[in-house]
C-alpha cells in the first residue's frame, strides 16, 4: 500500500500515522473542509520542513490540494482497497460467529469509501444522497425525532414524508426535491 501510495500517487504525507489520523477524521463524519482546516492548523504549528505559513495563500492552497488528493487517493481508495483484501481473507477463515463479532471490521472498506461508520448515513449515501447532505440529514433526524420513533421508522420513509427539512440549507432542500427524496 505504501509503495503504491508513494509511487503512483506521489503522496509525501504517507505514513501509518497519517493514514490512521485522516481515516479517523473521515470516518467520524468530518467534512473535507474541516479536515483541510485541521491540516492547515497542524502544519502551521510544526517546527520542521513541513511547516507552512497559514497566512501565505500559496501554502494554504497547497495544503488544500494535497488534502483533497490524499483523501481521494489514499483514504477513500487505496486504504479501502487493501483493507478489502484483508477482509476477504478474514471472510474465508472466520466462522459465522467471528464474522458477527467483527462485523464492524468486516464493513470497514465500505465505511472508508463512503466516509462514515454510521449505518443510517451509509443508507442515505447508498440511496443517492451526497455524503455532506446525508451527514446533515442524519444530525437533523436525530435532533428532531425521538429514539422510539427512529427505532420504529426508516429514515428514507421519514424523508419522503417531508416537504422540507427544517434546519437544512435551502439549496440542500432543493437538491433533495430534485432527486425526489422529499415530497
Amino acid at each position: 500500500m505504501f509503495d503504491e501510495g508513494f509511487k503512483k500517487y506521489n503522496q509525501r504525507w504517507l505514513s501509518a500515522k497519517s493514514i490512521s489520523l485522516q481515516a479517523k477524521k473521515w470516518l467520524s463524519g468530518a467534512t473535507i473542509g474541516q479536515i483541510i482546516k485541521q491540516n492547515i492548523d497542524y502544519l502551521s504549528g510544526l517546527e520542521n520542513s513541513y511547516k507552512i505559513n497559514s497566512e501565505n495563500l500559496e501554502d494554504v492552497n497547497r495544503v488544500i490540494n494535497e488534502t483533497i488528493r490524499y483523501n481521494s487517493n489514499i483514504t477513500t481508495y487505496l486504504l479501502p482497497k487493501y483493507v478489502k483484501v484483508l477482509v476477504d481473507i478474514l471472510d474465508e477463515i472466520f466462522t459465522d460467529e467471528l464474522k458477527e463479532e467483527y462485523k464492524l471490521t468486516m464493513s470497514l472498506p465500505t465505511m472508508l469509501e463512503l466516509g462514515t461508520q454510521e449505518p443510517l448515513i451509509i443508507q442515505l449515501i447508498s440511496s443517492g444522497i451526497t455524503r455532506s447532505v446525508a451527514i446533515q440529514i442524519f444530525d437533523l433526524y436525530n435532533k428532531n425525532t425521538t429514539k422510539d420513533f427512529r427505532e420504529k421508522n426508516d429514515i428514507l420513509k421519514w424523508l419522503s414524508s417531508q416537504n422540507e427539512i427544517k434546519g437544512l440549507k435551502p439549496i440542500y432542500n432543493r437538491y433533495l426535491k430534485r432527486i425526489k427524496v422529499l415530497k
